[in-house]
């Protein structure tokens, strides 16, 4: 039950229950549950207590440092140099 434990952990981070019967946390168990969605009402609900989302998709991307696998052999292979000695 999928739809159970997103409503829990909308708890968790701070959600009281809804109005909205469409919402995840309306506060009993409807079959629009079956199929997780989040309605506009709990989005507008964890907004209000954690802020609207300000970093675009994309930029994520090019703020991670991309290390190479070049690396890593080489580092790997000084090791051995050294454990063999």
């Amino acid at each position: 039950m999928i739809s159970v434990a997103a409503h829990e952990l909308g708890h968790s981070l701070g959600l009281g229950h809804s109005s909205v019967p469409t919402a995840i946390m309306y506060p009993y168990y409807t079959r629009t549950w079956e199929k997780v969605k989040l309605d506009p009402d709990d989005i507008a609900g964890i907004q209000q207590i954690y802020g609207k989302h300000t970093i675009q998709t994309n930029d994520i991307f090019y703020s991670i440092e991309i290390k190479t696998l070049s690396k890593l052999k080489t580092t790997v292979y000084d090791i051995k140099k050294l454990l063999v000695r």
